[in-house]
């Protein structure tokens, strides 16, 4: 009976030693796919397939990694025109929101769209006006050298080359002058056409009907002033304006120069209306965006400073230094 027990625990303890050395030698071992579409195992990848996709599984068949296989040239190119357009799709719909913003900080009725709109029309139709009159005034000029040129030429002399280049000259310009009113009249229509878009994007914002209604535009017209008041309150938003083409150009190159050497992030985004730096990143870094906007008579321009989205960033807002940015802003315009 003792031998009997002492055979089976011998029995025991060599099943026990084969099961560890089994386990201790066994180790993972890799799946690759041939170029005939046949799947392959072993304990390593042959060098031909390297550079393909293959699986490492474990003892039990797991696969416990994955090495995929280089991109093709193709491959790589696709996934940058694939990130040049979600980059072009973020900075469309960031304009979009700063344009948002300028109208509703800019105007406060459709009614202040709407006389911004037939002013600048007025504008260009006074131009247009004064360059009609100034065809007249040319063709009468080229009526008279013509008919001298004739006369001249009736007599039997001829016409004298200081006078055939009065003529052409004067052509020239009454060509010039339909011209230039042509590309007035385009102007003309570009502006009703951004304006019009500007006073129905002014609309859905305010959730107003397409039709004016007075009641809902004074109550608009309140909500917009209590907007304007709190930003301002909060020390966020500041306001410049100019009154001449030349000057306004100037005055958007310094707001330029100015959000880029007070903003704490880099200026991402660069346009003819818009100019924005990326969100601060830091509770004590700020961001900085300027919107311009077209008013009676000239141009508004409407700076924000954005802060860290924290309340740290928040109360950062109203520090002497960052409202010193705000109300710098207006007098650095004006002082150059």
């Amino acid at each position: 009976m003792r031998n009997r027990f002492n055979r089976f625990c011998l029995f025991i303890t060599l099943l026990v030693g084969l099961c560890a050395s089994s386990f201790a030698v066994e180790e993972n071992f890799y799946k690759w796919t041939d170029e005939k579409g046949i799947i392959h195992y072993g304990d390593h990848v042959p060098p031909e397939y390297s550079q393909q996709e293959q699986s490492e599984l474990n003892k039990f068949g797991l696969t416990v990694g994955v090495t995929n296989a280089p991109k093709t040239k193709e491959q790589l190119i696709e996934d940058e025109r694939k990130a040049r357009v979600q980059a072009a799709e973020r900075r469309k719909i960031a304009e979009m929101r700063l344009r948002d913003q300028a109208l509703l900080n800019s105007y406060t009725t459709v009614k202040d769209l709407e006389n911004t709109r037939d002013a600048k029309i007025a504008a260009v139709d006074s131009i247009i006006t004064a360059t009609n009159s100034n065809i007249a005034i040319s063709l009468k000029t080229l009526r008279d050298l013509m008919a001298r040129a004739a006369e001249i030429d009736g007599s039997g002399k001829p016409v004298p080359e200081v006078l055939r280049k009065n003529i052409s000259s004067t052509q020239d310009l009454i060509g010039k002058y339909k011209a230039y009113i042509e590309t007035k009249r385009k102007e003309q229509h570009d502006i009703r056409t951004q304006l019009d878009d500007d006073i129905k994007r002014f609309r859905e914002l305010r959730g107003l009907p397409e039709t004016e209604i007075s009641d809902q535009e004074i109550l608009s017209q309140k909500n917009g002033d209590l907007a304007k008041d709190a930003a301002k309150k909060e020390g966020r938003m500041v306001m410049a304006e100019c009154n001449d083409p030349p000057g306004c150009a100037q005055a958007w190159s310094l707001a330029q120069y100015y959000i880029e050497a007070k903003s704490s992030a880099r200026l991402q985004i660069v346009t003819d209306t818009h100019l924005a730096t990326a969100e601060p990143s830091m509770p004590d870094s700020i961001g900085l965006s300027v919107v311009r906007v077209p008013i009676r008579g000239g141009e508004r321009f409407v700076m924000e400073i954005h802060c860290h989205n924290s309340p740290e960033g928040k109360e950062f807002c109203r520090t002497p230094e960052a409202q010193s940015i705000l109300d710098g802003f207006k007098d650095y315009l004006s002082g150059h």
